[in-house]
């Protein structure tokens, strides 16, 4: 599937900002988390064929990719 290479990066980026910024203001209680789902079902996602979902979904230990709102959920 193409575009994983930009995607990773960006995950990948997202973890390490974190991890920057947990280090830098950590002396001032200051904490960050990154909250990444993977696959979750999108417009994007809903283009794909079946196989494509199947592919995915074997990806994941739960078989399954996240809807938006359950993420969103994990937030306050």
């Amino acid at each position: 599937m193409s575009g994983q290479a930009n995607y990773a990066a960006s995950k990948t980026g997202l973890v390490g900002l974190a991890r920057t910024l947990t280090h830098e203001f950590g002396t001032r209680n200051v904490t960050a988390t990154v909250v990444a789902p993977g696959c979750t079902e999108t417009d994007v996602t809903a283009l794909l064929t079946d196989h494509q979902h199947e592919h995915l979904r074997s990806l994941r230990v739960t078989m399954r990719c996240a809807c938006p709102r359950r993420p969103s959920g994990w937030c306050r």
